[in-house]
């Protein structure tokens, strides 16, 4: 058998609710995948409940890390939102979804799933009053860009990067057509 540490069984618990979704999180199933003996899971955890949360914690992280990258770069504020977007879309969305699915079952994950889109909302409107939106304006277009992100997300669950991000392009294209006609109508 081969020996595990903490991280071996949160990326295998990330890996399997991407591919099976949150029924496939149990200790059992996940060492017979392993194929490893109960002991070494409980030599990591005290529980699926332990678990559990420091899986989330790690995806929070993962997911978190991506959007400061865009955030702390050099670039102009519009390279950086689009360089944002490009590596959301990069990231798996079986796995934002399955997260999200298993956030109406399990309050824990919901308030993560909760904290995780109040972080990434704010982050994007920091970017957009950069781009010179007042803090009102830059709150809304951020909500509208990430619910959209989300839809393309479930939308395009199992279709190619590719097609999600040609979606979300156009998206994005008439939501910045929008933003200008709404700057250009008088007060």
């Amino acid at each position: 058998m081969a020996r595990l540490g903490k991280k071996d069984w949160i990326n295998e618990g990330l890996k399997v609710l991407s591919e099976v979704g949150y029924e496939g999180i149990k200790i059992d199933r996940l060492c017979k995948r392993l194929d490893i003996s109960i002991g070494s899971f409980y030599h990591h955890f005290r529980n699926i409940d332990d678990y559990i949360e420091k899986m989330i914690v790690e995806w929070e992280n993962q997911m978190h890390a991506q959007f400061l990258e865009c955030l702390e770069g050099d670039m102009p504020a519009e390279q950086r939102l689009n360089m944002l977007q490009g590596q959301i879309l990069d990231h798996p969305p079986k796995l934002e979804v399955a997260v999200r699915a298993w956030a109406f079952q399990n309050p824990m994950i919901e308030r993560a799933v909760d904290k995780m889109d109040k972080k990434r909302v704010r982050m994007m409107a920091s970017l957009f009053m950069e781009m010179g939106q007042d803090a009102e304006m830059a709150r809304q277009s951020a909500e509208v860009q990430y619910a959209a992100y989300l839809g393309v997300q479930a939308f395009c669950v199992n279709r190619s990067r590719a097609a999600a991000r040609k979606l979300f392009s156009q998206f994005t294209n008439l939501l910045r057509v929008g933003m200008k006609h709404r700057e250009e109508l008088p007060a």
